[in-house]
C-alpha cells in the first residue's frame, strides 16, 4: 500500500435504498380513494395533505395531483347527479302523499305509489 493512500473500504458501498416518503404513500392512497364512491372526499383530503407535505419537502408527487383532479371531478359529478335526482324524488313522494296508494295517471305521467316504494313514468 502506497504511503498516503486511503485504505479500501471493508465492503462495497451501495447507494442508499430508495424509500417512499409518507407524502408519497398518502398521495397513492388518496388517488385510489378518489375512485371509490363517497370515499372520494377522503381521497381529496389525503391528496391535498400529500401535496402540501411533498411541496414542503421539495418532492414531486404526481399521485397527489392526480388524486386531487380525479376526486374533484367525481365529487362534482356526484353533486350534479344528486342535484338532478333529489328534486325528482321529492316531487314523486309529494305526489304519492297527495294521491295515496295505487296507480294514478296525472296528465301524461303515471304514478305508482305503494307502502314499500314509489315510481313514476312520463308517457310521451
Amino acid at each position: 500500500m502506497p504511503i498516503g493512500a486511503a485504505p479500501a473500504p471493508p465492503y462495497p458501498t451501495r447507494p442508499p435504498a430508495s424509500r417512499m416518503s409518507t407524502a408519497q404513500v398518502l398521495g397513492i392512497v388518496g388517488f385510489v380513494l378518489a375512485f371509490i364512491g363517497f370515499a372520494n372526499i377522503v381521497g381529496l383530503v389525503l391528496s391535498i395533505v400529500a401535496l402540501v407535505k411533498s411541496r414542503r419537502a421539495g418532492e414531486r408527487n404526481g399521485f397527489a395531483i392526480a388524486g386531487i383532479a380525479v376526486a374533484s371531478v367525481t365529487i362534482l359529478m356526484i353533486a350534479l347527479i344528486l342535484a338532478f335526482l333529489i328534486p325528482q324524488f321529492v316531487h314523486l313522494f309529494e305526489e304519492c302523499n297527495r294521491l295515496g296508494y295505487g296507480t294514478h295517471v296525472v296528465g301524461s305521467t303515471t304514478y305508482t305509489c305503494t307502502p314499500t316504494g314509489s315510481s313514476f313514468v312520463t308517457n310521451g
